[in-house]
């Protein structure tokens, strides 16, 4: 057996499991971390109208990030399929060929960004400061979209490669960037939002610039490699296009999930803005860093758990996925009851690191942060089967679940509880959503059970 298959054709425990699955949860960590640090930074050392006004418009920033999370994931599922079949170097080409598409696509929408970003702002309600400071950071931002884009599909390709360790890696390196440029930008020099902006933007090309570097030497230990820009596009059968296009829709569940879930922030950002104020924006996005902590362990493991159940999947192992699935799935239940249980206890904890200086919008975060976290016991069910589906090449499914779970079930009821039970509502129609998200999600796996397990 050659190396490339004992990478990732094994019989896998829960334990090893979690041990292949570190680095990635890690990676999906450091990278959250970003995000949490430029949030300190600003609400410590700024104020809290600029916190508010990164929170305002961040969602607009993921809905382009989408476009690379589309493509990787959808992607992935075919490469590690050939890898499964012993095509190896269809396998590169394939490879190849969505990092260069996925960086023209980052070009192309930063330019469309350029057009959108003030309309949006206006349309959800900013005005005076907070209307200007969003705008700005909006537009600015623009300048690293194409990296980000490019380092969030790197998550996924560094697992398809075999090298979720060099994902960490990666991130921890341009984590300690943003962390030393915003301690010294912000905290030391006092340059305010635009010292944010430039430790972010070094942060996101040094995170998509070792990836590039690293898969394209010919001498590393991956399963994949970069070749040339023309060999990459030389696909006959199926076609280039047709190969984008049945990864965009193969993906699709991803993007519509994050898309999805970046419209329900903006919708949720309105009733904030209509319901609480200003204060209420800053108790989300500090509930909100909270979430994005404990999701990157449910991203960070099906990220890593995907390509082993597409590699069982294109090797017809049935008996390896079913073990796969049943692994996972208590993984992932048993880490909802640890996350949600850590939420409700270190939320005062949290929401001091951010606005210990005011007592009562302190209080406020606290009392939001845990109506909120009911999330916690069922986002990660969804989650897990919206990927599982990708791996398995049900892109239809996969986007069913992501589609009802935001658009549908969070959009109904951030529209319909805060009219019954006032700006409570807000809070709590998150976990209502993802109740019915993980019921749904249970349905469809029973339901096709028997078509890829059996």
């Amino acid at each position: 057996m050659s190396k490339n298959d004992t990478t990732l054709n094994k019989h896998w425990t829960k334990w090893q499991l979690l041990k292949y699955a570190f680095p990635s949860i890690v990676m999906m960590l450091t990278i959250s971390v970003y995000v949490i640090v430029d949030g300190f930074f600003i609400s410590n050392f700024v104020d809290s109208t600029a916190f508010a006004a990164v929170n305002l418009v961040f969602p607009v920033l993921m809905i382009f990030t989408s476009f690379g999370m589309m493509l990787a994931t959808g992607s992935s599922a075919i490469i590690a399929k050939k890898l499964g079949e012993k095509e190896p170097n269809t396998a590169n080409r394939y490879f190849s060929m969505f990092v260069y598409f996925i960086i023209i696509g980052g070009v192309i929408l930063s330019i469309i960004g350029i057009f959108i970003m003030r309309p949006v702002v206006i349309l959800l309600g900013a005005e005076d400061e907070l209307f200007e400071i969003a705008v700005y950071y909006g537009l600015v931002s623009l300048i690293s979209l194409p990296a980000y884009i490019l380092q969030t599909a790197f998550t996924t390709f560094f697992n398809t490669a075999g090298k979720p360790k060099m994902g960490l890696i990666t991130a921890i390196i341009s984590g300690l960037a943003i962390f030393v440029l915003d301690l010294v930008l912000v905290a030391i020099l006092k340059l305010g939002i635009n010292g944010i902006l430039i430790a972010t933007i070094t942060s996101e090309y040094i995170s998509a610039i070792i990836p590039l570097v690293y898969f394209a030497r010919k001498n590393n230990s991956s399963l994949l490699h970069l070749v040339g820009f023309r060999k990459s596009f030389e696909n006959e059968n199926p076609s280039s296009v047709a190969l984008i296009i049945k990864s965009s829709l193969n993906g699709s569940s991803e993007a519509v999930q994050e898309i999805a879930a970046s419209l329900v922030i903006l919708l949720c950002m309105f009733q904030i803005n209509r319901f609480i104020g200003e204060d209420g924006l800053v108790a989300y996005g500090i509930a909100d860093y909270a979430w994005v902590i404990f999701n990157s362990f449910y991203l960070g493991f099906s990220i890593a758990s995907a390509p082993l159940m597409s590699y069982q999947y294109g090797a017809k192992n049935k008996t390896e996925m079913r073990n796969l699935l049943k692994c996972c799935l208590t993984i992932i239940i048993v880490s909802s009851v640890i996350c949600f249980a850590l939420s409700e206890v270190l939320a005062p904890a949290f929401a001091g690191i951010f606005v210990s200086y005011d007592a009562q919008l302190e209080q406020y975060s606290v009392y939001a942060f845990r109506i909120y976290s009911i999330l916690f016991l069922f986002a990660g069910i969804s989650i897990y089967g919206s990927s599982l589906f990708t791996s398995l090449g049900d892109g239809l499914t996969s986007a069913l679940i992501a589609f009802l779970r935001t658009l549908v079930f969070e959009a109904a009821a951030l529209l319909i509880l805060p009219e019954i039970i006032g700006s409570d509502g807000i809070w709590y129609s998150v976990g209502l959503a993802e109740f019915l998200a993980a019921i749904l999600t249970i349905i469809f796996i029973c339901a096709k059970y028997k078509k890829f397990f059996h």
